[in-house]
């Protein structure tokens, strides 16, 4: 595996994205990772797509060292903000061209990304994104004024939410998965304030499906989506509003795994199915 090429950092207005690239393919395929997640997480894919593409790698806010100016709470990263960072990032890069990779988080950046640019992307990877369904409770706690007092309020002080994540277990109202995903990340400050942060600030990237599924038609996207089988937070059947009517583009691919999706036979997978176009 050749090495990291040394991170690039380019500037958007207030955003600020750090980018490392690996590969040397003729293409370009950009990767966006998902929470707590880090760039270079994709290296792992190298060995097996880097004749291909060149990866570029994008780490997200409040991840390596991308950051923003101002506090979170009152950033507006919105779908234009992201269009604009795209633009960036076609300019650098001098390509108008590119493929996309997204992972949880990062799927839901790829899916609004498809929305408005789907004429400048060729093919398209979602591993266990996020996007397809925007749970309800995300909405609340980061746009209405009452799920941000509340979140607000757990950020700070969590002692009553995670008791409530106790109950809620011992009453077997949430699986064991989900109850360790809150403890690990809302046991330090530290991690609350991540968890916070990154939820804030992506607040307004909410894709709209229906147009997605019409763009993938008019540029004839060839779009895989990959699930685990044992993913407990997000799974393949959230993915049936977008691939009914166009499964000859859009295809679902289900694994013996859990979530974390970011390891070699993953990339060996999409390796595969790139060759199984050609």
């Amino acid at each position: 595996m050749s090495a990291i090429k040394p991170p690039i950092l380019l500037d958007c207005g207030p955003w600020h994205v750090e980018c490392l690239c690996f590969g040397k393919g003729d293409e370009f395929l950009i990767a966006f990772h998902g929470f707590d997640n880090d760039a270079a997480d994709f290296a792992v894919f190298e060995p097996y797509l880097s004749q291909h593409y060149t990866i570029i790698s994008v780490n997200l806010f409040f991840h390596g060292n991308s950051f923003i100016d101002g506090p979170p709470a009152n950033a507006e990263f919105t779908a234009d903000e992201l269009n604009k960072l795209f633009t960036v990032l076609k300019k650098h890069f001098r390509s108008e061209r590119f493929s996309l990779l997204g992972f949880s988080l990062g799927g839901r950046i790829c899916l609004s990304l498809m929305e408005s640019h789907g004429k400048y992307i060729d093919r398209v990877f979602l591993l266990a994104p996020d996007g397809l369904r925007i749970n309800p409770w995300y909405r609340f706690v980061t746009s209405h004024p009452v799920g941000r007092w509340l979140f607000q309020r757990v950020k700070e002080k969590p002692r009553i939410f995670l008791k409530v994540a106790d109950i809620l277990r011992a009453m077997r109202l949430v699986g064991e998965k989900q109850y360790r995903f809150a403890w690990a990340h809302f046991n330090t400050t530290a991690k609350r304030m991540k968890v916070y942060n990154v939820w804030m600030v992506f607040r307004q990237i909410l894709p709209d499906i229906d147009k997605i599924r019409q763009v993938i038609v008019r540029y004839n996207i060839r779009v895989d989506l990959i699930f685990g089988k044992r993913d407990a937070f997000i799974r393949s059947s959230h993915a049936k509003r977008l691939v009914t009517g166009i499964t000859d583009q859009c295809r679902i691919h289900e694994l013996e795994t859990g979530h974390n999706l970011l390891k070699p036979e993953i990339g060996e997978l999409i390796a595969r199915l790139m060759k199984s176009e050609k």
